[in-house]
């Protein structure tokens, strides 16, 4: 299905399931879930204005965003998803100030959403003590999904425990309009069927995998409904639903400076598993405990292998699978800058990169007889802490090779037939070890007739982070290699304090729907933390659900538009309806400043790389007016946060993240101004009244990105992570306390 014409509204339509009980109607068609009309065309209007239009009560349902209503009127007539899911002990919760929601609202928020979903006509009124039909050999005990629904349906007072546990009927009597799950082999892996009617819940899947899917959907579709004192009485409704893209992953950077604590880790996992996420991956170059790396894992609080199997069986009671993900060519100068391993580096003296300050090794020497038994330890120990067949071995960004020892190899081909006779080489490792080889596309993309050289059994992952990446000629010469490949768009996190969420929107929905045209096997939504990590967790929010949404549903072309929505339903467990628009409207801050920034945010490198002058590429579109535009943006941003009523046990935690995330791209946007108001001068040249006030700002913010640190990550890299910060204290001169 092509992209959406611009301003053109779609009509609202409800699905026709034509022989939805039998199930095996026509599928030739393409339905689309029931959605309401686009925006009046003010919403093109700058982002500024549409904050401030915000203010005007008459004008808020045009700048609400299609397809969902401003943060304020949710506030007062939203029917709010409690989550069920993660450490929360409160459980859920149901507010509702106004009108009846219509079920085609509801439909609308369920996240991902169903590839086929009708509204019934019926009813069904809910015992309160809720029988369950299971089929035989099936066993849910102790499922997370089954715990879901469980959370769920206590709200309403109501009693379901499955597999004859006491309180539960295992076989309800006929009419007792129960749950009823039952196996239906014609299904895929991971679909299920969903009928809601006035004789209770039928759910069919053929393997427990589809099944909890289907719970899942069904825990949500409860929650959606406000509690009433008397009985539970759900909407009527039909799905049939499976997954666009059998492999649907979130991959996350742990090797930036902000490795995350294995609590923050296992809620990450039962949040992505409840948005039907089935695969994990921890990006890593020096951070697993190998116990031979002490030198290049010093002061980074790796994970030992008893922490990694631990995630790995927490992922695979969640049903996700934990993918090992280990640099095994670039990316590797935390070990190559130590003597006993710096002789096998392509640049043995180092060379500058941009991933550390520092100039040092940075990539493998393909040609070096020593780098394959270096892999092999490397490989002897990380591996047996997964479970998982798949191995994802990085290889990417190996920009200097050719540079160093390899030169006279590359001269005689190519610096790309030398990579892809190394990759051969490593594949050969990991088959050895009955694993099979994931890795980043982007060098043998050079040249892409190389393609159909590669391993048959090895898989790309095609990865670009920009909104108008070109995925259609990278895929579809992949998919002509014949070879198997996925697609990588990003969180649009990095190289920044707040997120740019317009490129991250735009990136993720263009990579999910052409790896679905082209038949991509999946796809990997990674967040990395380039630079010090220094945007809060809350910031990659967007980018997850929106990649779990699109990656199972990549037909749905209501997703951006129900994105606020989603968040707050089942990410921020926000009753107000308010976090979800503000990590959104934070990571448009970068527009409203007019940048033209590629990988990052202006305001973010105006703080970090505060030497660079204003002519540099980075700060490309300012200019005194925008960022004036994006200093006031920024104060009315955070207006609304003190009325989220969010029930997450971090909801402290996250407000604080949120307003340290806006004062330091307040920081990095002062700075600009002030400069522009200089001239266009450098950061050393400001008055000395100015850069003390900075700095004040500065050390500030420092002081209060050590204390919200430990939260959620390991002491492992807070060093290195405040040094980019700190880089601005020079600039600042002798004003600059220390």
């Amino acid at each position: 299905m092509g992209p959406r014409v611009a301003g053109k509204a779609p009509e609202v339509k409800h699905l026709q399931l034509a022989g939805f009980r039998g199930r095996r109607h026509n599928r030739s068609g393409e339905p689309r879930l029931a959605r309401t009309p686009h925006a009046h065309p003010l919403q093109a209007l700058v982002v500024f204005a549409r904050i401030s239009l915000r203010r005007v009560p008459t004008l808020r349902p045009l700048c609400a965003g299609p397809g969902r209503r401003s943060p304020g009127a949710r506030a007062r007539g939203a029917c709010w998803c409690g989550a069920w899911w993660g450490n929360s002990q409160r459980g859920f919760r149901s507010h509702r100030r106004g009108g009846a929601m219509k079920t085609e609202e509801r439909i609308g928020r369920l996240a991902p959403p169903p590839r086929r979903a009708e509204a019934r006509h019926s009813r069904w009124q809910v015992p309160r003590r809720l029988g369950v039909e299971i089929p035989a050999g099936w066993s849910m005990q102790g499922s997370p999904a089954i715990r879901a629904l469980q959370k769920s349906l206590a709200r309403h007072d109501t009693q379901f425990t499955p597999d004859g546990s006491p309180g539960s009927d295992r076989s309800p009597a006929r009419g007792a309009r129960g749950l009823r799950l039952h196996l239906d082999e014609g299904l895929a892996a991971e679909a299920y069927t969903l009928e809601i009617d006035e004789d209770g819940a039928r759910l069919g899947a053929a393997t427990q995998v589809g099944l909890s899917h289907g719970l899942y959907t069904l825990a949500q579709w409860v929650g959606l409904h406000p509690r009433a004192e008397r009985a539970l009485h759900l909407e009527g409704l039909a799905i049939e639903d499976a997954p666009s893209l059998a492999e649907r992953g979130v991959m996350l950077d742990v090797a930036r400076d902000r490795r995350p604590t294995m609590e923050t880790l296992f809620d990450l996992v039962a949040r992505l598993a409840a948005l039907k996420i089935n695969r994990l991956q921890l990006y890593m170059e020096a951070d697993f405990a190998y116990s031979f790396g002490g030198l290049a894992t010093r002061g980074r609080s790796p994970y030992s292998a008893g922490e990694i199997r631990r995630l790995d069986s927490h992922c695979i009671e969640h049903g996700i699978e934990l993918v090992p993900n280990q640099q095994s060519f670039g990316h590797l100068h935390h070990w190559l800058r130590h003597d006993p391993w710096r002789s096998l580096a392509e640049v043995p003296a180092g060379l500058t990169h941009p991933f550390s300050k520092e100039t040092e090794p940075f990539s493998l020497c393909p040609t070096d007889p020593g780098s394959l038994p270096f892999l092999e330890r490397l490989f002897d120990e990380l591996l047996p802490c997964f479970s998982s067949s798949d191995f994802n071995v990085g290889l990417d960004e190996t920009f200097d090779i050719g540079q160093g020892r390899s030169r006279e190899a590359c001269a005689k081909t190519s610096a790309q037939r030398v990579y892809l006779d190394f990759l051969g080489r490593v594949h050969g490792l990991l088959t050895d070890r009955g694993k099979r080889m994931l890795f980043f596309g982007d060098i043998i993309q050079k040249e892409p007739e190389l393609c159909a050289e590669l391993p048959a059994s090895a898989v790309a992952m095609s990865w670009g982070y920009e909104a108008d990446h070109p995925f259609e000629d990278e895929l579809r010469h992949l998919a002509s290699s014949g070879r198997k490949f996925a697609v990588c768009p990003g969180t649009s996190s990095w190289n920044s304090f707040v997120g740019r969420t317009q490129n991250c929107l735009c990136n993720i929905e263009s990579a999910a729907r052409t790896a679905t045209r082209q038949g991509a096997l999946g796809l990997l939504v990674c967040d990395w933390g380039d630079r010090g990590h220094l945007q809060p967790a809350p910031i990659s929010a967007p980018g997850f659900v929106l990649a779990a949404a699109l990656a199972w549903n990549a037909e749905f072309e209501g997703a951006t538009e129900h994105l606020a929505t989603w968040l707050d339903d089942w990410w921020f467990e926000d009753a107000a309806g308010v976090l979800g628009e503000v990590v959104l409207e934070l990571g448009r801050n970068g527009e409203v400043s007019g940048e033209t920034t590629k990988n990052g945010t202006a305001g973010f490198f105006l703080c970090i790389a505060a030497d660079l002058p204003l002519t540099d590429e980075h700060f490309e579109g300012l200019d005194s007016a925008s960022l004036d535009a994006a200093h006031e943006h920024l104060q009315a941003v955070l207006a609304d946060l003190g009325r989220a009523r969010s029930l997450r046990d971090d909801a402290a935690l996250v407000d604080s993240e949120l307003t340290l995330a806006r004062d330091l791209q307040s920081l990095g946007v002062d700075l600009g101004r002030a400069r522009l108001r200089g001239g266009g001068c450098a950061t050393s040249e400001l008055d000395s009244q100015a850069r003390a006030r900075f700095a004040e700002r500065l050390a500030e913010l420092c002081t209060r990105h050590r204390e919200l640190w430990p939260a959620r990550a390991r002491p492992g890299g807070l060093t290195a992570s405040l040094a980019w910060l700190e880089a601005l204290r020079p600039q600042l001169g002798r004003c600059a306390p220390r």
